[in-house]
């Protein structure tokens, strides 16, 4: 059973698993490049100040413990 991801943000608990397959995904889509992937330019620039306006970090703005405080 996979719940839609947007559950998941609003979930107060996931399983173990589940973080270690989301923890993968992203750090995966962190590192990709829009632009080597064809997405035309404009719309790069558009994500990014649309991200901006909304207050979204990148990935370099998140500690590597941000879940697994001291």
């Amino acid at each position: 059973h996979q719940r839609p991801l947007a559950e998941l943000a609003r979930a107060q608990n996931v399983t173990r698993r589940t973080a270690q397959r989301i923890e993968t995904a992203y750090r995966h889509l962190c590192r990709l490049d829009p632009a080597a992937d064809g997405v035309p330019g404009n719309q790069i620039t558009a994500a990014r100040r649309k991200a901006a306006r909304l207050g979204w970090y990148g990935p370099l703005a998140w500690d590597d413990n941000i879940d697994a405080p001291a």
